[in-house]
């Protein structure tokens, strides 16, 4: 009997370890959602230099203009089944062990449609009009007045 536990473990083993190796990683959101023409990437937030606050000039030339950008959403202000403002970021962090995301890679969503709460567990496509809060009041350096939220399932 205790032949066969030790066999079983020695079986396993290498199994639980790539589980538990790619436990920690943080999952990216991979939309399967047809790109919008003003899709961009998380990469144009990180032009935002964190020390000296200064926005990249690609990046000052997308602000307060429509575009589209794919992640998931922190829920913030929500009742039992909807859910309205929310962070929104490139990965959710699935573990304690995993770094939340840079400061200029996270953004506050204002949205006027709610979204189910339910559909948080899922990648998400919001569009809409970013802007720059240096003071961050809203606990982020960008805010994003939601015009369309897509469901990625």
């Amino acid at each position: 009997m205790k032949s066969l536990c030790y066999a079983l473990v020695l079986l396993f083993l290498p199994i639980a370890q790539a589980q538990h190796d790619h436990a920690h990683e943080p999952t990216v959101a991979k939309v399967e959602l047809p790109a919008a023409k003003d899709q961009v990437e998380w990469t144009l937030f990180s032009q935002l230099d964190l020390k000296s606050k200064v926005a990249a000039t690609e990046l000052s030339s997308r602000l307060k203009k429509p575009l589209t950008l794919s992640g998931f959403a922190i829920p913030l202000d929500f009742d039992k089944k909807e859910v309205d403002q929310f962070l929104f970021v490139p990965f959710v962090p699935t573990c304690m062990h995993v770094p939340p995301p840079a400061e200029n890679q996270i953004i506050f969503v204002k949205s006027k449609t709610k979204l189910k709460v339910a559909d948080l567990m899922y990648p998400l496509q919001v569009s809409g009009d970013v802007e720059l809060d240096l003071k961050q009041k809203n606990d982020a350096y960008f805010n994003m007045k939601a015009k369309s939220i897509k469901v990625a399932r």
